[in-house]
C-alpha cells in the first residue's frame, strides 16, 4: 500500500533527525562525566536535563505530526516529496456598518409545484337595445364577469364580438357575435295641426243654449277623419266652469292689471255644421253672474280710483278639444287639449248692457247688483 502525505498538515522529516540528535549528545556527555568521577546522582540530573532539553526541540521542530492516508483514497493526497503549493488564505474585506448584508432566511423551494386552476366557463349575453323616440336605439352591452366585447359598426349595424378574459373560456357552440339594428327612428307630425286656442263668434243663445260658429270650419271635421282613420283620437268636453277676462284702467286710460274671474257652471257640447252647441240647461245663470261680480268688486277694492272692464261675453266657455296620436316608435303618446274661446270686444263694465233673462251672450254688468 503506497502511503503519501496529505498536503494541509504541514509535516516533514526534520524533526525526526533533531530527536536523534540530542540522543546522541545526552549519551557522550553522560560517558564523560561518568569518567571524570561525577556522582551518579548528577550525571542523572544531568541527562534529564538534557532530555527535556530534547523535548522542548521535538516540540518546536515536529510540532505537527506528520499525517498519512492511503494515495487511493483522497484526490487531495499528493506523493512524498512532491511540492505542494502553498494555499492561500482568504482576505477579508473590511467590515463596516454600511457594508455588512442583512442577514435573510434561505428561501424554502416548495416540494410539489403548485397546479393550474381550470377556467371557468362562461357563456356570454347578447347586447339589448332600447329604442328611442327620433333617434338612434339606446344599446346596454352586458357586463358580465370574464367577457369582453368589441365593437364595430357599418352604417346602421352596430356588431358586438364577445371574447374570454384570461382565467375564463368561452362554453362550446355558444354565440360569441351578435348584431344590433341601430338606425334611428322618425317622429311623425300630428295628422291634423290643432292650435292651442280654437277661436269661435256667438251666433245664437235660446232655450239654454249657445251656438257658437267655428272661425275653422275644417277643423273638427278634419279630425273626425283622421279618427275614423285611426291615426288619432280626440274629444270635446267641458271644464263645467266659465271664465270672464277683465282689465284695470288707471286715470290715463292705461292697462295696470289684467286678470280672469270664474264661477261654476255645469256644461254639456256637441259640434254639428260648423257649430259648438253649447247646453247650460241646469245651470243657474243668476247664481253665476252674482259670483262672477262679487269678484269683480273684489277687483275694484283692490285699485282705488282705476277702472275695472270686463268682457261681454265669456272669455272660457270651458269647451276642450282634445287630440292625441302615437308620434312613432318609442314615443309617447303625444296629447293637445285646445281651448275653445270666443272671440269679442271688450267694453267698459259699467256701460254694459244687462243680458237677457237667463242669457249669456252679454257680460255681467251693475244692473246684476
Amino acid at each position: 500500500m503506497d502511503l503519501c502525505v496529505l498536503p494541509t498538515t504541514g509535516a516533514d522529516g526534520g524533526a525526526w533527525v533533531a530527536v536523534a540528535a540530542v540522543a546522541a549528545v545526552a549519551l557522550v556527555l553522560g560517558g564523560l562525566l561518568l569518567r571524570r568521577g561525577v556522582s551518579r546522582r548528577a550525571v542523572g540530573t544531568g541527562i534529564a536535563a538534557l532530555a527535556l532539553v530534547g523535548v522542548l526541540a521535538l516540540g518546536s521542530g515536529g510540532a505537527a505530526s506528520s499525517a498519512f492516508a492511503d494515495a487511493g483514497t483522497s484526490a487531495d493526497c499528493v506523493s512524498a516529496g512532491q511540492a505542494v503549493a502553498p494555499s492561500a488564505a482568504p482576505t477579508a474585506a473590511p467590515t463596516t456598518a454600511s457594508t455588512v448584508a442583512p442577514t435573510t432566511p434561505p428561501s424554502v423551494e416548495p416540494t410539489t409545484p403548485p397546479t393550474d386552476e381550470p377556467a371557468t366557463v362562461v357563456t356570454p349575453l347578447a347586447p339589448t337595445a332600447a329604442t328611442q323616440c327620433g333617434a338612434e336605439p339606446l344599446v346596454a352591452i352586458p357586463t358580465q364577469e370574464g367577457v369582453s366585447y368589441a365593437q364595430t359598426r357599418d352604417g346602421d349595424v352596430l356588431t358586438l364580438t364577445a371574447s374570454a378574459l384570461p382565467g375564463f373560456v368561452v362554453a362550446s357552440g355558444a354565440q360569441t357575435v351578435f348584431t344590433v339594428d341601430v338606425a334611428a327612428t322618425e317622429r311623425a307630425e300630428p295628422p291634423v295641426a290643432v292650435p292651442a286656442q280654437v277661436a269661435t263668434v256667438p251666433q245664437s243663445e235660446q232655450e239654454g243654449v249657445l251656438t257658437l260658429g267655428a272661425v275653422d270650419p275644417t277643423l273638427i271635421p278634419a279630425v273626425a277623419e283622421a279618427a275614423a282613420a285611426g291615426s288619432l283620437e280626440y274629444e270635446l268636453s267641458t271644464t263645467d266652469r266659465l271664465t270672464y277676462g277683465y282689465s284695470v284702467l288707471d286715470g290715463t286710460g292705461a292697462t295696470i292689471a289684467t286678470g280672469t274671474v270664474s264661477a261654476p257652471f255645469p256644461t254639456t257640447v256637441t259640434y254639428a255644421d260648423g257649430a259648438y252647441a253649447l247646453s247650460y240647461a241646469n245651470a243657474d245663470v243668476s247664481a253665476v253672474f252674482a259670483e262672477v261680480e262679487r269678484q269683480l268688486d273684489a277687483v275694484e277694492a283692490q285699485y282705488p280710483g282705476a277702472m275695472v272692464q270686463s268682457t261681454r261675453t265669456p272669455t272660457d266657455l270651458g269647451i276642450r278639444l282634445t287630440t292625441s296620436y302615437e308620434p312613432g316608435p318609442g314615443c309617447e303618446t303625444s296629447i293637445t287639449e285646445s281651448t275653445i274661446v270666443v272671440i269679442d270686444q271688450i267694453a267698459p263694465r259699467r256701460d254694459a248692457v244687462a243680458p237677457t233673462q237667463g242669457g249669456l251672450l252679454l257680460a255681467p254688468s251693475d244692473s246684476l247688483r
